[in-house]
């Protein structure tokens, strides 16, 4: 399949992906302001792992391939990326069905499969901190099986290794495909987004500071030199910028800001470089209200954690609701006019 053709399936694939992800975030936030048609409080925990998973396997990973084959790098093949679309979305399917079940979890172990063979075919000598994102990505795979035997023995600790391996996948994996080369060295790199990813994910303070500190400074030195768009060098350079304050615990380093932070990368640069604004096409006028209702989402969810501001969980709750359905409902009209 030719390059463009390539581009063109996995965009399908992350365009599908992101949709049905911002979705069942909408109606699950909708939950918390008490509406919930389609029933889902009673299984809220189980929708909540689907959206989480579907939108880390079928969007953030595809996002990242698509900036790899616009670079020349390895990416799936069109029957692997189908058979990975497939699993991925029968991952989300039956973690919504059964939880953490037979089905989801041999799912899940096939996209663990394909990430394995996206590691071995791009480790080579370290060189930029593109070099850095198949060790880290194996890093974060030798975490799954901690995690999962911690759960029902530690689920304290299984959660602080879960935040710690998402993270790991988020800065040292994908952020690097996402925007090219970079100025860090490899190793330089490596150790950032290992300090940002065990001292945000086992609240350790100086190694969140160290950590996002370093990693602030190199995306902001990438963003500098890679080809994007003014729409999305603005975000990420807001993403940047977030980092710096994460390192410092401004306004709180808790569960709301680590939210805010995935849902703006994935909703904000991510799906504008990939998705939303295409070189040579015109902008959709829906982009822009679509960017203020990620933001004022994103806000929401930080604003929770703010104990020192009066009534401010339950406001930022239905800020959160009520914005996150405006923004799944723009991204999904954006989506729909793209073909």
């Amino acid at each position: 399949m030719t390059a463009p053709a390539e581009r063109r399936d996995l965009r399908r694939w992350a365009a599908l992906a992101v949709a049905l992800t911002v979705l069942a975030g909408a109606a699950l936030r909708l939950v918390f302001v008490g509406h919930d048609p389609l029933g889902l409080g009673a299984r809220f925990a189980a929708v909540r792992h689907a959206h989480s998973h579907l939108g880390y396997y079928l969007f953030l990973f595809p996002a990242a391939w698509l900036a790899l084959r616009a670079a020349g790098g390895w990416v799936p093949g069109v029957r692997l990326a189908a058979a990975y679309g497939a699993v991925s979305l029968l991952a989300a399917a039956a973690f919504t069905v059964q939880g953490y079940g037979a089905v989801s979890i041999a799912a899940s172990t096939a996209v663990g499969a394909v990430w394995a063979a996206e590691a071995v075919r791009r480790w080579r000598r370290f060189g930029d901190w593109r070099d850095a994102s198949p060790v880290a990505l194996a890093l974060g795979l030798c975490l799954v099986v901690p995690i999962a035997l911690m759960t029902r023995r530690d689920p304290p600790l299984a959660a602080h290794l879960a935040r710690s391996f998402l993270t790991l996948l988020l800065l040292g994996a994908l952020l690097p495909a996402w925007l090219g080369k970079g100025r860090w060295p490899a190793w330089a790199w490596l150790a950032a987004t290992a300090l940002a990813a065990f001292g945000g994910g086992f609240e350790w303070a100086p190694g969140r500071l160290v950590g996002y500190g370093a990693c602030a400074v190199g995306l902001w030195q990438a963003v500098a030199d890679a080809p994007l768009s003014h729409v999305a060098r603005a975000l990420w350079r807001a993403t940047a910028l977030g980092f710096a304050g994460y390192a410092l615990g401004l306004p709180s380093a808790g569960h709301g800001a680590s939210l805010a932070g995935v849902h703006f990368i994935a909703l904000g640069p991510v799906a504008v470089q990939a998705l939303l604004v295409r070189p040579g096409r015109p902008v959709s006028p829906l982009l822009w209200p679509y960017l203020a209702t990620v933001g004022l989402m994103c806000a929401a969810l930080l604003a929770g954690d703010l104990p020192w501001v009066p009534g401010s969980g339950l406001l930022a709750t239905r800020v959160a609701a009520w914005s996150g359905v405006a923004c799944a409902a723009l991204l999904v009209a954006q989506l729909a006019r793209r073909p």
